[in-house]
């Protein structure tokens, strides 16, 4: 079997190497290497950065620090991170091998299956989500939600896909199989249910999963104009989703749309999509001044919710983070995210910071071994980038939309492991060739995944 080669714009090894963030496109203009966890570590920075310094005309609430203040904690959380980058580069981006490592194709070919079992199981159970909730609708999104709420346990299987898109494309690659099928039934179902159901969340997991893991495999770099168009897709999507959610329950369900202007409605979905952020961030400096630390256990939230599902565990109805801000009158109540990093303050006190840089290493740790091929690491990598740029939302790694569908994950590579017997990883095994030497009995062109 002879494993694709990728396109040849640029070196494979300069592609995917820790320090591949802008790289020179076939017609010598820079484009961006997305799978880079730059831009996970980038999209945090101006998500807590930006939002908060929106004045805000309609939504209320009351913001804990200044511009200045802000501004310079900001300063601060960036020249860590991006500190932490640089130290990447500089100690691994010269250590960086682009050869891949070598499965033995029993393994392999039972790993594929089970992978695509995971996918298909996720469209399967969304478009019976979607089956399920259309007929309960009564005039308002809301009927929908609460009818999913009766279908238990289906609702984790939605999810299974999210650690298996990145092993199922690399061994899609290998085998010479297409993949485009399965991705575009997912990204259609999750559109439908996102739209229909406002579960923005469940769109964007897949879009990051996905953008991330053929990044990384299909080397899909994207011009920066395209870059910029689709950060501007974002709020352009959330602004119509939201339009046809909370703005149409508080203006238009009663009155009809005749009484509003077009101004109104765009600023109004617009400081909307800002408070998601800003009431967040404030979270994070009410738990930072007011030190209310070890008081949640944020990180048991998502086995609690998977228990609740099957009534052997107590979700709870709100968080002391939430609580605490009602009690000081500092929030907004609409907005019930916690906030990823208040949750981490308030799980761990000064220990959070420790937690923050256990995320990231092991984001850039992952990301260099996904870049050679590592199964486990393709399946993880991509979600440590979503939870990178959810994390001023929430920690994403707690939810149990993460939580179910890495334990599928495991169970499939273990039962892969199982029916394969004695098929294993063969570190001992010769490395790859450096590219345009002779490999006897292989034909597999220089820069491929391996057969």
């Amino acid at each position: 079997m002879q494993a694709p080669t990728f396109p040849a714009a640029a070196p494979r090894a300069a592609r995917n190497s820790p320090a591949g963030i802008l790289l020179p496109g076939a017609d010598g203009r820079p484009v961006a290497n997305v799978g880079n966890p730059a831009y996970a570590v980038a999209a945090f920075l101006m998500l807590t950065l930006l939002p908060y310094l929106v004045p805000m005309e309609y939504m209320e609430i009351v913001k804990m620090v200044g511009p200045l203040e802000h501004l310079l904690t900001c300063l601060v959380l960036a020249g860590l991170l991006l500190g932490a980058y640089a130290l990447y580069t500089a100690v691994l981006d010269p250590r960086f091998d682009p050869r891949p490592e070598r499965l033995e194709a029993p393994f392999r070919d039972t790993l594929y299956l089970f992978m695509r079992i995971l996918i298909w199981v996720a469209v399967v159970a969304n478009v019976g989500i979607l089956a399920w909730c259309i007929p309960h609708y009564s005039g308002s999104i809301f009927s929908m939600k609460a009818a999913m709420a009766d279908l238990g346990g289906v609702n984790i299987l939605s999810q299974s896909y999210l650690f298996a898109i990145g092993p199922f494309l690399y061994l899609s690659l290998a085998r010479q199989r297409p993949y485009r099928r399965e991705l575009l039934w997912l990204a259609v179902v999750l559109a439908v249910r996102a739209f229909l159901l406002a579960e923005r969340l469940a769109l964007m997991e897949f879009a990051v999963v996905a953008l991330v893991s053929l990044a990384l495999l299909r080397q899909m770099l994207i011009p920066l104009t395209r870059l910029v168009l689709i950060g501007v897709a974002v709020p352009v999507l959330f602004v119509t989703a939201e339009i046809f959610r909370s703005f149409y329950a508080k203006f238009v369900r009663d009155t009809g749309w005749g009484h509003l202007d077009l101004g109104f409605i765009l600023q109004w979905n617009l400081e909307r999509l800002a408070l998601y952020y800003t009431d967040v961030t404030n979270k994070f400096y009410f738990m930072l001044k007011e030190q209310y630390f070890y008081t949640t256990e944020f990180y048991l939230r998502g086995l609690r919710s998977i228990g609740a599902r099957f009534g052997l565990a107590e979700e709870e109805a709100q968080s002391q983070i939430n609580i605490l801000i009602e009690q000081y009158d500092v929030g907004n109540e609409e907005m019930t995210n916690p906030g990823g990093l208040a949750v981490l303050l308030s799980d761990f006190g000064w220990w959070g910071a420790g937690v923050l840089a256990l995320l990231v290493t092991l984001l850039f740790l992952t990301h260099l071994r996904a870049s050679r091929g590592h199964l486990v690491s393709l399946a993880v990598y991509p979600v440590l980038f979503l939870t990178m740029v959810e994390l001023p939302r929430f920690v994403y790694l707690y939810s149990s939309r993460c939580i179910t569908p890495f334990v599928l994950f495991l169970l499939a590579w273990i039962a892969a492991r199982l029916i394969s017997q004695d098929a294993r990883f063969q570190p001992s095994a010769p490395r790859a060739p450096a590219p345009g030497a002779p490999v006897p009995g292989a034909s597999a062109a220089p820069g491929s995944l391996g057969a």
